[in-house]
């Protein structure tokens, strides 16, 4: 592979994206009003606002029911009372409870006739709260549950609780909303004010999910790409070269992390003899391990029981098995080849960055480390006297 030939196509690409960027700025399109008043990630006060508004058949849009409609069209959720249904933003289910099994808010709230619920968890940057999606289901378990997020993460096992995957939807506003909100932008082609303020709303969307317009530099790149073989072929090099530098990075990352993970999380936590309890992450959980002298899965043995015990009395939602006397997902998760390129390519770039990541990794798990030391050292103290 010639090096100048691919020079070359990166030198006019970028060209090619300055020239987009600068269509951008007579077209207007980074011109947003939710961005310029500050409301773009706000969950709350732009995005449940503005789809709740769009939904609610009485909506100052004056599309009665059409948005809701295409809604339920778009997730293919059949038999829904759209003509009375009723819409709630934040609706408040009560207190929460102590085992946090009941009450909070419910972001969207959709009541169609007697017995048709929808309620949506409208995820942008915010984490997961413990066992809210769960909440949701126990305040009205006839309620369809939508997990609405960027990229269409799965819940983790914090939110979901003890619900089963196929008890929740999950969406994205990449691909379900995006789709939903084209469809409303052409319903209301003879309400110009709606019609516009729905297409900023889905430049908004855009953006926040890395699609932002780009149809001049895409037909562009497409016919440099078409123009000459050479730049075929050197696209293809670098799309190769893109996955090593991504791969080399996630690599990077799991190597500090694992560093990282041993300094902080060091030690035998057992106080028997012949057995050992170590405090360990693997994949996308974490949790206490056991062994006995070369053998592993010993978790079940008897011996270790009262450790179970008090892995379960450190959090409820630990889960135990034969390799583990507890273990549960993280909230941010480290599988760090999930990770957008860009959030990559910093990461490869930013000695600060790297630790930062890997700081708020330790941060989640360390509260069950310490609480379960303590309870180790209680458990010793009791045994002694």
């Amino acid at each position: 592979m010639e090096i100048q030939a691919v020079k070359k196509l990166l030198h006019q690409v970028t060209a090619i994206n300055r020239t987009q960027e600068k269509l951008n700025l007579l077209g207007g399109a980074e011109f947003n009003v939710f961005k310029i008043l500050g409301l773009h990630t706000n969950e709350v006060r732009t995005h449940s606002a503005f789809i709740g508004e769009l939904l609610n058949p009485r909506g100052c849009h004056g599309l009665k029911s059409r948005f809701l409609y295409l809604f339920l069209e778009t997730l293919k959720i059949e038999d829904f009372d759209t003509e009375h249904a009723a819409v709630k933003i934040e609706k408040y289910a009560g207190p929460i409870d102590e085992h946090y099994l009941e009450g909070g808010r419910i972001d969207i709230h959709l009541k169609g006739r007697a017995g048709q619920f929808i309620f949506i968890e409208n995820k942008i940057h915010a984490g997961d709260q413990r066992n809210q999606l769960a909440r949701y289901h126990n305040y009205e378990p006839r309620a369809k549950l939508i997990y609405l997020t960027l990229d269409g993460t799965a819940p983790s096992d914090w939110s979901a609780g003890e619900l089963a995957p196929e008890q929740y939807t999950v969406c994205s506003y990449r691909v379900e909303i995006s789709q939903w909100l084209d469809k409303c932008y052409k319903e209301a082609a003879a309400y110009p004010t709606v019609r516009e303020t729905i297409g900023q709303y889905l430049n908004l969307i855009s953006s926040l999910v890395g699609n932002v317009p780009d149809n001049f530099m895409k037909e562009e790149v497409k016919r440099l790409l078409l123009h000459d073989r050479a730049n075929i072929e050197s696209a293809a090099y670098l799309a190769e070269m893109l996955q090593e530098v991504k791969a080399e990075t996630v690599t990077l990352l799991n190597s500090e992390l694992h560093e990282r993970w041993g300094k902080v999380f060091k030690g035998d936590l057992c106080p028997l003899d012949n057995y050992s309890i170590t405090f360990w992450k693997h994949s996308s959980y974490y949790g206490f391990t056991a062994s006995k002298g070369d053998t592993t899965e010993v978790c079940r043995d008897k011996a270790l029981a009262p450790f179970v015990a008090l892995v379960k009395e450190v959090h409820p939602k630990f889960k135990s098995n034969g390799w583990w006397l507890g273990w549960k997902n993280f909230i941010k998760s480290p599988a760090f080849e999930a990770l957008p390129l860009e959030t990559l390519f910093i990461m490869a770039n930013s000695d600060e960055e790297r630790a930062r990541l890997i700081e708020e990794i330790i941060d989640e798990a360390k509260p069950a480390y310490t609480a379960f030391k303590k309870l180790v050292s209680a458990y010793k103290r009791a045994k002694l006297s």
